[in-house]
């Protein structure tokens, strides 16, 4: 895949996370007896101001509903035409896309990191949308393999590993940490409780992955990391000026190097894209699809 298909596809999965939050909501408030919600449940209290629950989802709505249901019937539209005209998402492919994601995954994103099961859905409805509009585009086969060979670093990922790290100011403080996680204590909750590092603290202490193309940590971080086995945590080690940081191994994912026919598919719809002048959007099969909804026609989505 490409690196304009792969920042195309995180951009999809980060607008999908708001939509699986607003509808998992809107499914509990669906499910929700009327007495109780005659009660006005509240959400949460300020002092001596409150906010219910209606009045949360009423804002949720207002703010993201349009763009959420847009984007459910984005999904249902690329799977309705990828039927109807035969295109497919072999299960390779999308496995392969999974790897390359967590590959390029900048830490700092740590907040955007999915679940397995959600990313692979999200890469499926993109690949199915990528052969949809590329399908009638021609490409030669020597323009595919001098775009491999050009790009071959594109195919070559390295080890990836994602962490959690409890950040302590002292050394004395982090092995108290560390004696607690031996007790039993929960890691992410310690490092939401205990964790001087104000971006990954809330997380539960989750940067994400990190690999040897990483710049964001220092190098000890990857060797510790390389260290570890899945769900085991390191003992202190210094973390520049901010302190000592304990270390979770939450995940390991091999490095690979693709050869070309491994990944020729991909370079075809790559090649191809670069060829299409309209944007690669599911809603330009709204009309094809007959779609109707809320907010107006088919006509009107745009608006």
């Amino acid at each position: 895949m490409g690196k304009k298909q792969l920042w195309f596809a995180i951009g999809v999965l980060l607008i999908t996370n708001i939509a699986t939050l607003v509808f998992f909501i809107a499914k509990q408030h669906s499910s929700v007896p009327a007495a109780m919600a005659e009660k006005q449940e509240t959400v949460a209290t300020i002092g001596g101001t409150s906010i219910s629950r209606e009045d949360w989802l009423h804002e949720l709505d207002q703010r993201y509903g349009k763009s959420v249901l847009r984007d459910l019937i984005d999904e249902k539209v690329v799977k309705q035409m990828a039927d109807k005209y035969g295109v497919k998402a072999p299960e390779k492919e999308i496995e392969q896309e999974v790897k390359m994601y967590k590959s390029v995954l900048n830490p700092m994103d740590h907040e955007n990191v999915m679940n397995e099961e959600q990313l692979k859905r999200e890469i499926q409805t993109n690949l199915l949308l990528e052969e949809l509009v590329t399908k009638d585009v021609s490409v030669s086969e020597d323009d595919m393999k001098r775009y491999y060979e050009r790009n071959k670093d594109l195919y070559d990922l390295p080890d990836a590993y994602r962490i959690s790290m409890i950040v302590s100011p002292t050394k004395e403080e982090a092995e108290k940490t560390e004696q607690e996680l031996k007790d039993g204590s929960h890691f992410d909750v310690l490092a939401m409780e205990r964790s001087i590092d104000a971006e990954s603290a809330p997380q539960g202490g989750d940067i994400g992955y990190i690999s040897e193309q990483s710049e964001e940590y220092p190098a000890q971080f990857l060797e510790t990391a390389k260290s570890l086995k899945e769900n085991e945590w390191s003992k202190p080690i210094p973390y520049n000026k901010k302190g000592y940081a304990i270390l979770l191994l939450k995940e390991k994912v091999p490095g690979t190097t693709y050869e070309y026919q491994d990944v020729k598919d991909q370079i075809r719809r790559q090649i191809a894209l670069e060829h299409i002048e309209n944007p690669m959007n599911p809603e330009n099969f709204w009309k094809e699809a007959k779609v109707k909804w809320f907010y107006g026609g088919p006509d009107e989505h745009n608006n």
